[in-house]
């Protein structure tokens, strides 16, 4: 049986509720019309702020209206299934309160390898090659924290905890991706230092806001920005300036307008002060610089439905620039394509988004084919080219498992 659509699902979930699709556009804020788009598969479901409002209205997840994450590769699904479910296995197992589920830990050191070997996976967009190495990381820095290398372990543990997050959010399972930054935090809390706390609080509003629960993410990044407050080094100021960014953000999904220019032009500023960094100045994979802060800001303006400001945004300097040099890293690469895709999906460049989203896909394979949202794009571009023969479109649809 054919997948069910994110319309679909909407419009089953409705069903489900008891309540007519006037009533459930009121709970969401939008328009009678545009749910009634969406769920007849006429507008693309894409907007990560609409999807949170409407599962709110609904009294659901966000993932319940997004289904079942995209496998990876088909050869692989089922062994990232399986490691999905031992890294969570592993979380469940590492509480601070808990013993060591593992004898004869790794030394500190090939802890702190590990942390980055997982954190180069994650900003290359390799999800399969993450998760296969975070359980064991996540117990053997668990284990090592019961011992006299506590503080190194602590932050390992933190920094495992982190990416963690990062793969099951990028890979679907947003419940888990919460779970794994309430992990960092618990660590990072037990460390006491206020950049890794920062880092955490990062995380934590990471993993709210793909669970459709912005309020909660503008929340947990303020209360990290309020516990930099003390701290000038250059590393504080990239954390927090991406608390920044993410408060913003999460803010326009709220529709505070107003609040959330105020936060990214915040983050701008701090930007200008640091400079772009290179790994070694940015041991927690943030990427924080002024072509992040225009990235953002495109994102906010996608999401926000003002595609023609995310399509210039698209073409500012920073951006080609840092293109140009290659200092965006995969992740950040894959996110800029797909945003600009949907920019120009919605502004009726369906050629231009297409070669666009083809290039998301060239640069993150994994990102892209995991994505609900892409997903989604790419349904709506294969609607609107109906009439119209595009084996690259129809190649990335077969991919993503798109049936019309």
């Amino acid at each position: 049986m054919a997948e069910l659509t994110i319309g679909q699902r909407i419009r089953l979930v409705r069903q489900q509720r008891g309540l007519s699709i006037r009533q459930a556009s009121g709970l969401a804020g939008i328009a009678d019309s545009t749910l009634s788009r969406i769920e007849r598969g006429e507008r693309s479901a894409d907007n990560r702020h609409m999807l949170a409002d409407i599962a709110r209205a609904l009294r659901c997840s966000v993932a319940d209206l997004t289904g079942e994450p995209t496998a990876v590769e088909d050869r692989t699904a089922g062994r990232v299934a399986g490691q999905v479910h031992e890294t969570l296995q592993a979380l469940l197992d590492t509480d601070l309160d808990l013993p060591a589920t593992v004898r004869d830990p790794w030394p500190v050191d090939q802890l702190a390898a590990g942390v980055l070997a997982v954190q180069e996976a994650c900003l290359s967009c390799r999800y399969a090659d993450a998760v296969a190495q975070l359980a064991p990381l996540l117990r053997h820095a668990h284990a090592r924290v019961h011992g006299p290398d506590r503080d190194d372990a602590l932050h390992a543990l933190s920094g495992a905890a982190r990416w963690a997050m990062v793969t099951l959010k990028c890979l679907g399972h947003s419940s888990q991706a919460w779970i794994a930054a309430e992990r960092s935090h618990d660590a990072a809390r037990a460390l006491g230092d206020p950049i890794v706390i920062g880092v955490a609080a990062w995380s934590r509003g990471h993993a709210a806001t793909s669970c459709g629960a912005y309020a909660r993410g503008v929340a947990v990044a303020l209360a990290g920005i309020d516990a930099l407050r003390d701290e000038a080094t250059p590393r504080a100021v990239q954390v927090s300036g991406s608390l920044h960014l993410l408060a913003g953000w999460a803010e326009w999904g709220l529709g505070h307008q107003d609040e959330g220019d105020a936060l990214i032009r915040e983050a701008d500023r701090l930007a200008r002060t640091v400079g772009d960094t290179d790994a070694e100045g940015d041991p927690h994979g943030l990427v924080f610089g002024v072509p992040n802060v225009t990235l953002w800001r495109l994102s906010a303006a996608v999401e926000a439905g003002d595609p023609g400001l995310a399509v210039e945004l698209g073409r500012s300097d920073e951006l080609v620039g840092s293109l140009q040099r290659g200092t965006l890293p995969i992740s950040r690469q894959g996110a800029l394509y797909l945003d600009l895709a949907r920019a120009l999906a919605d502004s009726g460049d369906t050629g231009r988004a297409i070669r666009t989203i083809l290039r998301a896909e060239r640069v993150a394979p994994e990102r892209i084919r995991t994505s609900a949202i892409a997903r989604e794009t790419v349904r709506g571009l294969v609607a609107a080219r109906r009439q119209e023969t595009d084996r690259a479109l129809g190649g990335l649809a077969e991919r993503l498992h798109i049936t019309q």
